[in-house]
């Protein structure tokens, strides 16, 4: 018979969101719990890009308005965080750039998508003259023009100790987690540890464990219709010739190349994503480097990469469903009972995302006893990708 303990909140997923919302559930004085099976940060939060988007891409041709006001709404709450006036402490995250630039491809109209991005925020991107432009553009060509986006760039690995510390102790390294419902029909996580199980009932279970939902959903009637997945095909360059964080900006709402940038080994590593990750899902690796050599040569011409290593890395991100299967406009929480279900869309929404379940909470407290967990060991921090063992560089 399995062990039992209760509490008051349990998170099933130690991403951004489910750490933001373990954190504000040890604020708030409430007995809560994480459970994340490999490592914290593991997946899709090691694997962004750390871009806390205040809504500027989202100015370009066809993307939504309501998902730009989030993301300004997000960023005040990031900014406040970070700064360590915010509901979490975030002043331990490393800041890798305080802004984003957007530059433009070669062809007219992209110059002209460009201002229009200006126009409709002037109050967070202006365009840079020659001398303001970062190293990047020093040899660009007067045809390019260079803007700036009050957008702040962090290090996704520092985000997740940080939180990690907010968390104090409460998370735990399990096997892979399974719901069972009761005869009140109010839903438990089972917790399995080698041959050992603890059955955690709680008062709020909180399911954000990226594309891992679809499993825990799959005993909840409707739960398995909740998520969809939108792959990526991203690209990695070890060796680039500087740091650059930033969009340059084609014909179409996606940005052709998203770029932002690491130090590594002594090395700078270019991580590449925009609209070459997300038209790369069929191509192979060699195909999307080249695809990626051919892109950077169009985008970035008076730069060498002649010396540099190249690798891919498939992501598959997991999002709340939409009725189109287009990416959702905001983060999506669904509610089964006791259970929420949370995709954050972008990192940049998760403190929403985590807010919003927090709002159901309330002043409720359990006869809490969690001792049955007391001997699990605590997940460690993901690595980054480009330090990933495995990679094949070519």
């Amino acid at each position: 018979m399995a062990a039992r303990a209760r509490v008051d909140v349990a998170v099933v997923g130690g991403g951004v969101v489910g750490l933001w919302t373990l954190a504000l559930a040890v604020r708030r004085g409430l007995s809560a719990v994480l459970f994340e099976r490999s490592a914290l940060g593991d997946g899709q939060t090691i694997a962004s890009q750390g871009i806390l988007h205040a809504g500027v891409k989202y100015a370009l041709p066809g993307e939504a308005a309501r998902e730009a006001r989030a993301l300004g709404r997000a960023a005040r709450v990031w900014e406040a965080c970070l700064a360590g006036r915010g509901e979490i402490d975030l002043r331990g995250v490393r800041t890798l750039s305080a802004r984003t630039h957007l530059w433009t491809a070669p062809e007219a109209g992209a110059r002209l998508a460009a201002r229009g991005a200006a126009a409709l925020f002037r109050s967070s991107v202006r365009r840079l003259g020659r001398r303001e432009a970062p190293d990047a553009f020093a040899c660009a060509p007067h045809s390019v023009e260079v803007y700036e986006a009050q957008e702040r760039v962090i290090e996704p690995a520092s985000l997740i100790q940080a939180l990690a510390a907010a968390c104090d102790g409460h998370a735990y390294r399990t096997d892979a987690v399974r719901l069972e419902s009761d005869a009140s029909a109010s839903w438990a996580c089972v917790a399995p540890s080698g041959d050992e199980e603890v059955r955690v009932e709680a008062s709020s279970i909180v399911l954000a464990a990226g594309e891992g939902n679809a499993a825990l959903l799959g005993n909840i009637p409707g739960g398995e219709e909740a998520m969809q997945r939108r792959p990526l095909h991203q690209v990695m360059i070890d060796g680039a010739p500087c740091p650059l964080f930033g969009h340059c900006i084609g014909l179409s709402g996606v940005p052709r190349l998203t770029v932002t940038s690491a130090a590594s080994g002594g090395r700078t590593v270019w991580y590449v994503g925009g609209g070459i990750a997300e038209s790369g899902l069929e191509r192979t690796t060699p195909q999307q480097i080249e695809r990626a050599r051919a892109e950077l040569a169009s985008c970035l011409p008076w730069l060498d990469l002649n010396e540099a290593r190249w690798a891919t890395l498939r992501i598959d991100r997991a999002e709340g469903r939409t009725p189109s299967g287009r990416r959702p406009e905001s983060y999506v929480v669904r509610r089964f009972g006791n259970v929420s279900a949370v995709w954050p869309t972008k990192l940049a929404l998760a403190p929403l995302a985590a807010s919003e379940i927090a709002e159901s909470w309330g002043d409720r407290r359990t006869d809490a006893d969690n001792s049955a967990l007391s001997d699990r060991p605590s997940p460690p921090v993901a690595t980054t990708p480009w330090e990933s063992d495995g990679i094949a560089w070519r």
